[in-house]
């Protein structure tokens, strides 16, 4: 347990967009699928050409209302309170990690 105290937090799978895989900030649902994603990225998503598809299944809709998701924003917003450090992915914290792996190849800077 003491390991799991010095990871950064990452938000729970289910309070990230699948499409940009961050924390949701306006989550809607879809829906036709019933999936939740971030507002600005699903309208993204919708407003390429071609058939309209659920970003998670590839199912072509035949509607692409939104509706905000109030029971995930709240779980957003009581993981955040209870969480109030920066959050990170493991991918964005990969990928914070990696520009000081470059520094062990300078050991003379000052």
């Amino acid at each position: 347990m003491a390991a799991s105290s010095i990871r950064p937090s990452t938000p729970p799978p289910d309070l990230l967009c699948p499409i940009t895989k961050k924390l949701l900030t306006d989550p809607v649902i879809l829906l036709e699928s019933g999936h939740t994603y971030d507002s600005k990225a699903i309208q993204g998503w919708l407003n390429l050409t071609g058939p309209k598809r659920d970003p998670l299944t590839g199912q072509v809709l035949n509607s692409t209302e939104l509706v905000p998701n109030a029971v995930v924003k709240k779980m957003v917003d009581a993981w955040k309170t209870q969480h109030p450090e920066p959050t990170t992915t493991p991918a964005a914290a990969a990928a914070a990690a990696a520009p000081n792996s470059t520094h062990a190849h300078h050991p003379q800077q000052q």
